[in-house]
């Protein structure tokens, strides 16, 4: 792809484009439209410094009013350097991908729906490779409308047979409930709130058991292998429990 110059409409700063690096990226909540290198921020210094930039015309400058993809809001340079270490991450990635022949179909029949909570890997943990699986995470790994959702799709058109539920030791979902949320937004009425269901833990094995429960007795869903698990973050043990 030759090289085209960029204008940012609301302050005419010239970017210079290379190699099919350019994007375009349309927020549907905020309504913001950003396009340039990445995104409209001075993130040059930091992609060169990991080799993503490397033609002579590959240069990023700052927009006037720091815009980022998500929004007119200002970005902190935490913000600004993590965002740039996963970008240069993902063109290493990319440069060795070899996953690209892979069915949409989980190769194991299975999904394992487990917790947000950032300790836990569980491809690794389950020793899943790219392709074996579906994996939905959400706070505390809960078998919510949402996950019903999912598994209607995985078991009803991509071949799903079993599903594990992985709950998980010191899930942040046992030390809070509605109220406390509540007492943090307090902004929202409510009657927003009487709909909303935190799904907070207050006993571990009951939870688990409820979720299991919940994908074995949904009628959107066939007859289907559920097993439940519990995850140690602290050995990384995983112990069978239904």
């Amino acid at each position: 792809m030759a090289d085209q110059a960029v204008t940012s409409a609301d302050d005419a700063v010239p970017r210079d484009v290379h190699g099919g690096l350019a994007q375009e990226v349309a927020d549907s909540t905020c309504g913001a439209r950003v396009t340039g290198l990445c995104r409209d921020l001075a993130v040059g210094e930091n992609l060169a410094g990991a080799g993503v930039l490397q033609h002579p015309s590959d240069r990023v400058f700052e927009s006037r009013h720091a815009r980022s993809v998500f929004g007119d809001h200002p970005v902190s340079p935490q913000t600004v350097a993590v965002l740039d270490d996963l970008l240069a991450a993902n063109v290493r990635y990319a440069e060795a991908f070899d996953a690209g022949h892979l069915p949409r179909e989980p190769a194991r029949r299975l999904v394992v729906i487990t917790c947000m909570d950032a300790r836990i890997n569980p491809a690794a943990a389950l020793g899943l490779r790219p392709g074996d699986a579906h994996v939905l995470r959400n706070a505390g790994g809960r078998v919510s409308d949402d996950v019903i959702r999912s598994l209607v799709v995985s078991t009803g058109l991509l071949g799903v047979t079993t599903v594990i539920v992985m709950h998980h030791t010191g899930c942040g979902m046992a030390a809070i409930s509605k109220r406390d949320v509540q007492a943090v937004l307090s902004d929202i009425s409510e009657e927003h709130w009487e709909a909303f269901d935190l799904l907070a833990i207050e006993d571990q094995h009951q939870a688990l058991r409820e979720d299991v429960d919940a994908v074995l007795q949904s009628r959107l869903l066939p007859p289907l292998q559920v097993t439940g698990l519990i995850y140690d973050v602290a050995t990384g043990r995983v112990q069978q429990m239904l």
